[in-house]
């Protein structure tokens, strides 16, 4: 029945507004213009940082009241990236044992305000196992409270993807102390992650026995300043250190039917060298971030990527089913043991995460793509049938974006001249960008005169930059000029 009256909506809805559908079914802006979270309750666990502090406005934009649930002892990063527009007051709570409390509040809540339960979104990892337990107890869209303990465990996901026959590297968890006592067995390199984390926090490459001890300090503070606990550290093969591969996807299950829709295929660079470079030159250490940009559609693609682009799609595919993600958003990392793989079995998932991407990535997809990923992730888990009929992969391209990270070579303070330098770069949103050329749609860099680090992982960057450009080679273009800048120390005076 709501099948039909959606189908007879959007019948309407077209129509109504002279506007053709996309293959069939609503485009995400006519989605929002539809706004069909009108009386419904949306909970979103743990809306902070970047992407997942983002979610709430697009959630209102839909037209759903929404709540927001997290849990107590958030780090200070976490919490000091929540927003105040909220619909109600937020329900905090003590762990996964008090979630029957919060879903009796959530109850309560909707009968209150005459509101149904839409669903349940998590905006960070954090919130994706809280997420699926409340989903499930609602009968919404959800993953399932079986698989709760597998969402942040690198152990666990691991061994569940092996005995699934998905490839992976070989892997082994330890504690500190034992990695300590064993290190000269181990078989390096390695790469370590606190084993219960999730992205890039708490990481560290392991080049040897005698770089271990340094490489678990590095994992422990990174951890700890996130309140994650690095009782067990999980060590894994480091495969190919010069790139990442990223598959953005969200998921959705209705009828019995899964439909996943990619919003984005990235390759993330390290070490990518400015032409005329010595090829042993490396600024950075490998780990640090430095570009990532995002693949167009297939058919703008040479005859060398398009087969990547295709099997990043099958390999997402193949993790997904087996690591049984059904519903919401899916931001995966790939490596392959050479420069570029040669078949789905040399792309080997090193870090699965069940929510939208970091860094705000999913606002260059939207840019690009013409796909809201936060609009496809809400109805995911509320309304999954919305998505149906939309394309599995993006073919409209409006520009090519990429991430780039400014990095500093020591310990000081962001110059005026860098920073005047980046502004006049930036085109703000409504403003035509120069033709024929790339520029900043974001710059996420601190005022002039604030301190800076020397660059030595992820959370030393000075900042990111996010870039748009008519092709690829006028990002590139770009970015070459920003780090010959970057190694004059033009953005960061020295103390």
């Amino acid at each position: 029945m709501r099948t039909c009256q959606l189908l007879l909506f959007a019948l309407v809805f077209t129509v109504a507004t002279a506007q053709p559908l996309r293959a069939g079914g609503l485009t995400c802006a006519q989605i929002l213009a539809a706004k069909p979270g009108v009386g419904q309750l949306l909970g979103i666990v743990v809306g902070g940082r970047a992407s997942g502090a983002h979610i709430p406005a697009v959630a209102l934009e839909l037209g759903y009241k929404i709540v927001h649930i997290y849990p107590h002892g958030l780090p200070g990063q976490v919490t000091k990236s929540f927003t105040d527009n909220y619909s109600f007051p937020a329900i905090p709570y003590a762990g996964d044992p008090d979630l029957p409390r919060v879903e009796k509040k959530i109850r309560d809540l909707a009968e209150t305000k005459g509101l149904r339960v839409a669903g349940f979104v998590a905006g960070m990892d954090y919130g994706s196992g809280a997420a699926d337990w409340l989903a499930e107890a609602f009968h919404t869209p959800t993953n399932g409270r079986e698989w709760m303990a597998m969402r942040n465990d690198k152990e666990l996901m691991n061994s569940h993807l092996a005995a699934r026959r998905v490839p992976v590297a070989a892997s082994f968890s330890l504690t500190p102390n034992q990695a300590l006592a064993s290190a000269s067995q181990l078989q390096y390199p390695l790469y370590g992650k606190a084993r219960r984390s999730f992205a890039s926090v708490g990481s560290a490459p392991v080049f040897s026995a005698e770089s271990l001890p340094s490489a678990l300090e590095q994992i422990q503070a990174e951890a700890g300043a996130m309140s994650i606990d690095t009782e067990e550290i999980f060590f894994q093969t480091m495969l190919n250190r010069d790139r990442i591969y990223f598959a953005d996807s969200a998921h959705a299950h209705f009828a019995g039917i899964t439909k996943r829709i990619t919003t984005g295929v990235w390759i993330d660079y390290r070490g990518f060298k400015i032409p005329g470079d010595d090829p042993n030159r490396e600024d950075f250490p490998k780990h640090v971030w430095d570009y990532i940009e995002m693949l167009p559609p297939p058919h703008l693609l040479d005859s060398k990527e398009r087969p990547l682009f295709y099997m990043m799609l099958e390999v997402d595919k193949r993790m997904a089913s087996a690591a049984a993600i059904t519903s919401g958003s899916s931001h995966t990392e790939y490596m392959a043991p050479g420069e570029s793989p040669r078949s789905i079995g040399e792309l080997f998932p090193t870090d699965v995460n069940h929510r939208l991407p970091g860094l705000k990535a999913s606002l260059l997809e939207l840019r690009a793509t013409g796909v809201n990923p936060f609009v496809v992730d809400i109805m995911a888990r509320t309304q999954p049938e919305y998505l149906l009929p939309m394309p599995e992969i993006y073919s409209q391209w409006n520009e090519y974006v990429a991430l780039i990270f400014l990095r500093s070579h020591y310990d000081g303070v962001t110059t005026e001249e860098g920073r005047r330098w980046l502004e006049s770069h930036y085109i703000a949103p409504g403003q035509t960008p120069p033709p024929g050329r790339a520029y900043f749609c974001d710059v996420l860099v601190p005022p002039a005169g604030a301190p800076a680090s020397r660059t030595v992982n992820g959370t030393t960057m000075v900042g990111t930059l996010h870039a748009a450009g008519p092709t690829r080679e006028s990002i590139r273009q770009l970015l070459y000029e920003l780090r010959r800048r970057e190694r004059a120390g033009f953005f960061v005076q020295k103390r």
